[in-house]
């Protein structure tokens, strides 16, 4: 009996859940225990865990019959035993037995002189009903703990679960009652604090989205459909606008003084045009002119109150949950017609992850991302996927920038393929060509002079590639060479068409 009482006890505190850890420290812990970091994330997934802990380290929840997290490590954790609660909150790693169902576990603690041969049926009886009695107990202790415990309240139609519901409208409160215009110029007073505190809560909202970064992914499929979907306005609009910074701020120009286009999340003004060049369809205006004002626009039409914590990707795939096979690394500069057709040689139903369709950019993406790379959501994408497809135009930019160093870095420290790929609809000779290019602009790439927007990310980034940027360099010089020599041996095989040499099977490199 006291025994039962005991395990009891010890599955109720079991059920506590998680808790986050400090941000920009470890990334996940358990209760009553040690933080551990995004390494130890890693390990669980490559051992066939599920972000599990024992006392010590990441095990394999199921083969061990340990405790187990459930897939997004910052929801509740779950006994051995738990299958139904489990279940019914879709984890994915619940211990397959119940240590309460072990025969160890249920043995009656007896006297070894209480029981004999002679025991009459009245005594037996007697155990029987104390051992019934426990069990009751062992079942209600768990029952409450179940109802104690913190369950994930995330779906696509209310991301937000209800306690930050709350906070953000206690907020809101503040802010209003205070005038949003009058403490615009204060910049010290608890205005500005409150903006920040909202700010922090969006952006933590955000990263528990669908499980966690790992699950921000849409097909190429979802990709294809959205430009032949908003081409035609996209290269109207590029063609009718240029681009300017005003007070370190980028603007629109028109070149119609009467300009009814919608600009989307963009300032704008008028211009005669004289001396300006259009917009390039890229990134940039993607995401301001139709990937912000959608987002927008979509959660009000589907009465998904996001409040801008959800990206495209929610958008385009109707909420689905899918963790990316390839983790895209590009540059914002490309055209986005060309990047799109760089990711159409994956096959429509490969399953990517973008930055700028999974991240939610309409809040403060600063937030979002965090003061450590290695725990930004790039990272935590990146941790899972299988391989890093390095996305390259005629300006062969990524090696420069210091995110796509980054990534790169990532994925040669944790030997993942990478694939160096271009725009399909050049032609084979035109392939070889880019590629010679990359190859002769990677032989003298040095990661350690890339650059960022915000010079506070270039300078953590390289922070933490520190000393490696030589062994990044040599393995990307390597890996264009090899991008290349296959670029060469399809056009030495005659291949016609339009037919790139992403076509070749990719070489199972690490590299």
């Amino acid at each position: 009996m006291l025994r039962l009482l005991v395990l009891s006890l010890i599955g109720a505190a079991a059920a506590g859940g998680c808790q986050q850890c400090k941000k920009g420290k470890d990334e996940d812990c358990y209760e009553g225990g040690s933080c551990f970091s995004a390494g130890s994330q890693q390990q669980c997934l490559d051992t066939g865990g599920e972000y599990c802990v024992t006392e010590f380290s990441c095990e394999d929840c199921l083969a061990k019959e340990m405790d187990c997290f459930h897939k997004n490590w910052a929801l509740p954790c779950y006994a051995v035993g738990w299958e139904e609660g489990c279940t019914k909150l879709g984890s994915q790693w619940c211990g397959a037995a119940s240590a309460l169902e072990s025969a160890d576990a249920v043995e009656p603690f007896m006297d070894g002189d209480a029981v004999d041969a002679g025991t009459e049926l009245g005594e037996v009886l007697q155990w029987s009903l104390v051992s019934v009695a426990a069990l009751a107990l062992v079942a209600a202790c768990v029952a409450v703990g179940f109802c104690l415990k913190p369950k994930s309240s995330w779906t696509f139609a209310a991301p937000i679960d209800v306690p930050t519901e709350r906070a953000l409208k206690r907020l809101d409160t503040k802010l209003s009652s205070r005038g949003q215009s009058a403490c615009a110029a204060c910049a010290c007073c608890s205005c500005q604090s409150a903006k920040q505190q909202k700010e922090r809560l969006l952006a933590q909202a955000a990263m528990k989205a669908a499980g966690g970064p790992e699950f921000w992914s849409l097909t190429v499929a979802h990709l294809s459909k959205f430009l032949s979907d908003h081409q035609y306005a996209l290269v109207k609009y590029c063609e009718k606008h240029a681009f300017t910074m005003d007070e370190g701020r980028p603007k629109h120009l028109c070149f119609d003084e009467d300009c009814s286009m919608d600009h989307g999340d963009m300032p704008y003004a008028y211009s005669d045009g004289r001396e300006l060049d259009p917009l390039i369809s890229n990134m940039h205006v993607v995401v301001s002119f139709l990937i912000k004002p959608l987002t927008k626009e979509r959660a009000r039409k589907k009465g998904h109150d996001a409040k801008g914590t959800l990206g495209m990707w929610a958008f385009l795939t109707e909420g689905r949950i899918q963790r990316a096979r390839t983790f895209v690394s590009h540059c914002w500069n490309e055209k986005f017609q060309d990047f799109v057709d760089t990711l159409e040689s994956l096959g429509p139903k490969e399953d990517v992850w973008i930055c700028s369709f999974a991240l939610p950019q309409n809040i403060n993406i600063g937030e979002v991302l965090g003061n450590k790379p290695s725990c930004s959501p790039f990272a935590r994408a990146l941790n899972q996927a299988e391989q890093v497809l390095l996305a390259v135009d005629k300006t062969i930019e990524p090696p420069t920038r210091s995110w796509c160093c980054f990534e790169l870095y990532l994925a040669c420290k944790q030997q993942k393929t990478i694939r160096i790929e271009v725009p399909r609809q050049e032609t084979p000779q035109k392939i070889k060509e880019l590629k010679k290019s990359i190859k002769d602009a990677m032989e003298k790439v040095d990661i350690s002079m890339c650059s960022a927007s915000n010079a506070g990310d270039h300078e953590r980034i390289m922070a933490e590639i520190g000393s490696s940027t030589g062994d990044v360099n040599s393995r990307l010089a390597e890996k264009a060479a090899v991008e290349y020599l296959s670029a060469c041996r399809l056009l030495d095989a005659g291949t016609g068409g339009t037919r790139s040499s992403s076509s070749l099977p990719s070489l199972p490199d690490a590299v």
